[in-house]
């Protein structure tokens, strides 16, 4: 890694007042004596290498921490009211359950994830919201929804 004069410097024109950048001439480290270079001793191909095949992984690959679309639909088609139906509570607090139980796998090997936990805590707030409002509205599928899902009593 070798250190030298940026290509641009900031200026104030002290006639118009304005803020801007003027380009350097393009020069060498060479040729200024006060500059040293300064050895890298790492590998910095390697972090290139891996930051690049990082972004080259495909879209679909696995994410622990959320489910498949396929899995969405599966859990979407238990939980419906009707064919069409993808935001009823009942199938928004199936899909938060899912999430949630994933996340609590993904603690198991990840206790110090504390920006997950945060995520985790947010979606059980969402679903009990939710399990609140479909208990007012409509009880029986209220105690539907719990007994499928195995949750509170």
């Amino acid at each position: 890694m070798k250190i030298g004069l940026p290509n641009e410097a900031w200026h104030q024109d002290t006639a118009s007042g304005r803020i801007g950048s003027v380009p350097f001439p393009d020069h060498g480290v060479d040729d200024f004596p006060g500059i040293a270079t300064i050895s890298d001793s790492r590998n910095e191909s390697h972090h290139y290498q891996s930051a690049v095949e990082t972004a080259a992984q495909p879209t679909g690959s696995k994410n622990h921490m959320s489910i498949s679309i396929a899995r969405k639909a599966e859990v979407r088609k238990d939980h419906n009211r009707h064919d069409s139906d993808t935001g009823s509570p009942e199938v928004q607090i199936a899909i938060l359950t899912d999430r949630i139980k994933n996340l609590q796998d993904h603690f198991a090997g990840h206790k110090h994830d504390h920006h997950s936990r945060r995520g985790l805590l947010a979606m059980v707030s969402r679903r009990n919201s939710l399990l609140r409002y479909l208990q007012r509205t409509n009880r029986d599928n209220y105690l539907e929804t719990i007994k499928k899902l195995g949750l509170r009593k």
